[in-house]
């Protein structure tokens, strides 16, 4: 009704300006535009609540034959692909987006956490500073970015992250564990256990309690896995997750403490055995294979023995 009353008010006018009616009709195609780009937005949120790729593809795609140039559309696009794992095919869609549209934060902001996906943490910390640039507000938090930057081998910034992050969620066992880590890689563990941030009681979930109590002395490894499976009340569902947090939250302690063997079998349990699909069950993939990938280059660099030399070895 508003751009009917719109039209009527400019062919009322015969007073205007050619130059006046140009641009009231640029600004009512605008509208009209904005509209029907809500639309497009709002049926595939729903295809894709719905488990419908293909069909969010399709309407994606005719969107795109009608508004090529649109980054938010781009970026819709992109939100299929990650939502269905295709990482690849998300990244593109999101380097398309940014390059039409630099200033359109959510783009950044979904490249980053594609990028992490993708097992690449530096480029995903770029992607969030740019999103930070654009809408600074959102820096206490940014979780996700303290993350990113402890896989990226920024301890001092990621720390930082955490505790800014501590001043809009206190409660938060995940977030003081995080800045423990990223203390641990700049100090060590012993170091990092004597400056743990302060915690306000909330934290409900399981078998976070022992978590935390895991590095301030109160709970042992043992402790935190007979939590998560008494917590679970008989529910396979509620055990595979708190038994994935026990495992995820083991495998990074245990990092921490420099016995890098059983936190990758502690991680692969978490990325394997108990995976999830949500963005820590990605943090315990991309833990996995990073880690992985470092063993394996560790081992290739160490000197072979000659068969004689094992033979002395034996006597």
């Amino acid at each position: 009704m508003a751009s009917m009353l719109l039209i009527c008010c400019i062919s009322a006018a015969p007073t205007a300006a050619p130059a006046q009616v140009a641009t009231q009709g640029q600004s009512l195609q605008k509208t009209d535009e904005a509209g029907e780009m809500r639309k497009v937005f709002s049926q595939i949120r729903a295809l894709i609540y719905q488990n419908r790729r293909n069909e969010a593809l399709q309407v994606a795609s005719e969107a795109l034959t009608k508004f090529p140039e649109s980054a938010q559309i781009w970026t819709m696009k992109g939100r299929i692909h990650q939502t269905f794992r295709e990482f690849e095919k998300a990244h593109a869609d999101l380097i398309h987006a940014v390059e039409l549209d630099p200033s359109f934060a959510d783009a950044w902001q979904l490249k980053g956490v594609v990028e992490f996906q993708m097992t690449r943490p530096a480029d995903s910390v770029d992607s969030f500073d740019k999103f930070l640039e654009l809408r600074p507000a959102e820096a206490p938090y940014h979780w996700q970015r303290g993350i990113s930057l402890y896989y990226a081998a920024d301890f001092e910034e990621g720390a930082l992250q955490f505790e800014i992050h501590k001043s809009v969620n206190p409660a938060d066992v995940e977030n003081v564990f995080w800045h423990y880590l990223c203390n641990a890689g700049m100090k060590g563990a012993t170091k990092a256990a004597e400056n743990i941030i302060p915690l306000q009681p909330g934290d409900g979930r399981i078998p976070m309690r022992e978590i935390h109590g895991l590095i301030t002395g109160k709970n042992t490894t043992m402790d935190v896995i007979d939590a998560a499976v008494k917590g679970s009340g008989g529910n396979g569902i509620q055990e595979k997750n708190n038994r994935f947090y026990a495992h995820l939250y083991l495998g990074l302690y245990f990092e921490s403490t420099g016995d890098q063997v059983k936190s990758l079998e502690h991680m692969q349990k978490a990325a394997e055995t108990y995976s999830q699909t949500h963005f820590m069950g990605d943090v315990a993939k991309v833990h996995y294979r990073l880690r992985q990938d470092a063993n394996g280059a560790r081992d290739r660099q160490k000197p072979q023995q000659s068969p004689e030399s094992d033979n002395n070895s034996e006597q």
